[in-house]
């Protein structure tokens, strides 16, 4: 059994993040998700003063507890803890500062020196429109979801290029990165070893991003899709170019999520403890009967079960997140600690409109805010079925059909 605890230090950045998404976040987060709009100002904010470059490398975490960065080696741990403060701000928006690091881990984990300079240079500053830079990863394709071995964007070798051919979809960020890190296959007959990721600039002849789409929830967090045209590459973009040691191929692909998974049940843990305090205290504050709603077991009982819950799935986050730290493999904790708390979190979403009723279902309510977005974080990055399947293979060495 992993053991692990929040040091002191931990503790403090927990406090900053979650008075940074008291302050900042949810003030703007009702008018964000009703404009569908990212919010662009918050953003270049977030970037001057460091912020969104910090979370982009999890290095917030160190400046803000004012230490060096030894003085918290759990990367992976703190990074769940600032996330989850930051999805109980706004989801949406805690999607649009930490969209960029999805794009950043396989470069971080996969490529090399050269390739990771290029790739922060490419995020550093503002565009020409003022807005800050910001990176997607494609790795979603309209017949490749959930199983990512099927990807059929192809990179074909031409000299020292490669062209790209192929659709990717919700990308978040999309339609605004300044550069992408798109997945391919070198050979869509080559199984997992053809897969490869490729860095992409904006600008590259052939790279079409398409229409933002309109969504149920994370209104503020941009999604789009891109397409691509015989888009010539220059090879060195390739993950794992000119190196025979470097990880490469669908087994790398996926060791990446298995990272960012524990990041995701954060983030489904944020929406769901914001709506389980806002339906504790309306049931503290509201009368059934000569009662207050909280003295009646039809309330109390489930806002209990939804409170063990969020914590079970707090616990199973903060393991996988330790298990990344310490270079254990970690694949079903991460995929346990996700689907966990996709399932707690809509539940706790569910309860609370429950609770509040008519009040619950109005627009501006931020309950009925928290139960739209919430039900994303059990289809991103593996589907709550796709994951249980992942478990199940681990757990007996054969994969359920």
């Amino acid at each position: 059994m992993i053991s692990f605890e929040l040091t002191e230090p931990m503790q403090v950045v927990r406090k900053m993040v979650h008075i940074y998404a008291r302050d900042e976040i949810r003030p703007i987060a009702a008018k964000y998700d009703e404009l569908e709009e990212m919010p662009w100002p918050f953003l270049k904010r977030a970037t001057e003063t460091g912020v969104m470059p910090g979370l982009i490398r999890m290095e917030l975490g160190a400046r803000a507890a004012g230490g060096a960065r030894e003085e918290l080696p759990n990367t992976n741990l703190m990074a769940t803890v600032m996330v989850e403060e930051l999805a109980w701000g706004c989801a949406g928006i805690a999607m649009a500062l930490l969209s960029s690091s999805l794009a950043w881990n396989p470069v971080q984990a996969m490529g090399n020196a050269e390739q990771q300079k290029f790739f922060l240079d490419a995020i550093s500053g503002l565009d020409e429109q003022g807005r800050p830079r910001l990176a997607a990863m494609g790795l979603t394709e309209p017949e490749a979801g959930s199983d990512i071995s099927r990807l059929r964007t192809i990179a074909v070798p031409e000299g020292d290029h490669y062209v790209l051919k192929g659709d990717k979809r919700f990308l978040s960020n999309g339609a605004s990165a300044s550069i992408y890190l798109i997945w391919t296959t070198l050979d869509p007959r080559g199984g997992r070893s053809a897969v490869r990721g490729f860095i992409v600039p904006r600008d590259t002849p052939g790279l079409f991003p398409g229409k933002k789409e309109r969504k149920l929830g994370i209104r503020a967090s941009e999604t789009a899709g891109v397409t691509l045209e015989d888009c010539r590459v220059p090879a060195w973009l390739m993950l794992g170019y000119g190196s025979s040691r470097a990880p490469r191929g669908l087994a790398a692909a996926k060791s990446v999520l298995e990272s960012t998974r524990p990041l995701v049940a954060a983030l489904a843990l944020g929406v769901g403890r914001a709506a389980l305090e806002s339906a504790t205290e309306y049931a503290k504050t509201h009368q059934r009967d000569g009662k207050l709603l909280a003295q009646h077991q039809s309330v109390a009982f489930p806002l209990a079960e939804v409170a063990a819950e969020l914590s079970a799935a707090r616990l199973l986050v903060w393991q996988a997140a330790v298990m990344a730290d310490r270079m254990l493999n970690n694949i079903q904790e991460a995929a346990m600690a996700k689907f966990y708390a996709a399932q707690a979190a809509v539940r706790a979403a569910s309860l609370a409109v429950n609770i509040l009723g008519p009040e619950g279902l109005v627009r501006g309510c931020p309950v009925e805010k928290w139960f739209r977005d919430v039900k994303v974080f059990d289809i991103l990055e593996g589907t709550g079925q796709i994951l249980r399947r992942m478990v199940g293979k681990e757990m007996s060495g054969f994969n359920p059909e």
